[in-house]
């Protein structure tokens, strides 16, 4: 799961709006103190979501940290099937974790979650 914080495609076209923005002024160095700024802006941005992570509450921590840890108890698979004008049609995917590769354990990735997500231990263990 991606940290909370800017999509990096959202700040690859600020930066691109920004820079040809820039271009557009009167004089060479106008426009070249114009691309240097919007240039700091992006990596301003860029670095913002490498902070620290943002504190949630607890239930929607151990929410999150649920999903995380059952994709290391095994594959998840989904089947889709619908019908309409064209006709019947099939779907489906099979999810692999890495962490049920590797044979981490469930219950530590939870508790690993939840204590980066709050600071804190859960309240609830993840089989309860």
């Amino acid at each position: 799961m991606r940290a909370a914080g800017p999509h990096p495609d959202r700040l690859a076209e600020g930066a691109s709006y920004l820079m040809r923005a820039a271009g557009r002024g009167r004089r060479a160095r106008h426009a070249t103190a114009g691309r240097a700024a919007a240039a700091a802006l992006a990596g301003a941005l860029a670095l913002s979501g490498c902070g620290l992570p943002l504190m949630m509450d607890m239930e929607t921590a151990m929410r999150v940290c649920r999903d995380e840890a059952r994709s290391a108890m095994g594959p998840r698979v989904n089947l889709d099937l619908a019908t309409g004008t064209g006709g019947p049609r099939v779907g489906g995917a099979v999810e692999i974790s890495t962490d049920w590769l590797f044979g981490r354990d469930p219950e530590r990735i939870y508790t690993d979650c939840v204590v980066r997500r709050t600071g804190e231990l859960p309240t609830r263990p993840l089989r309860g």
